[in-house]
């Protein structure tokens, strides 16, 4: 999945919680939440701003299925303790960023997956 350059950094904003629109992570959720999607970081000094290590994290996933990943694993109710109203509401703000990439988030049943926008799922 490869989106454009023009929405890595609005994307790495609304996953770090920057935007109002999805619950805000600290630092070290941030790491948490990405390292569970496959990096391998560890919070402490020198640590770079939250919008900025989210948005680097979306950059260097870009291209690859971790992107995919990314997108899925943050979507899933479970994050947000089951208020579907505003997962519904964070997967449009998404959906807003990687439409014009041919992408979009498709609720599943109660899950999003990431679908091109012919419907197909990747």
């Amino acid at each position: 999945m490869k989106i454009s350059n023009k929405v890595t950094e609005p994307l790495g904003r609304l996953i770090a919680g920057d935007t109002g629109s999805a619950p805000y992570l600290s630092g070290p959720k941030l790491v948490s939440f990405y390292n569970e999607c496959g990096f391998d970081d560890v919070y402490g000094e020198g640590f770079p701003s939250r919008w900025r290590y989210s948005t680097d994290k979306i950059v260097a996933s870009n291209g690859t299925p971790m992107l995919k990943k990314i997108l899925e694993d943050f979507i899933d109710p479970r994050r947000f303790n089951g208020d579907e109203k505003l997962v519904d509401t964070v997967a449009s703000e998404i959906n807003q960023l990687i439409k014009y990439d041919g992408f979009a988030l498709i609720k599943n049943g109660d899950i999003y997956k990431v679908a091109n926008t012919n419907g197909s799922f990747i």
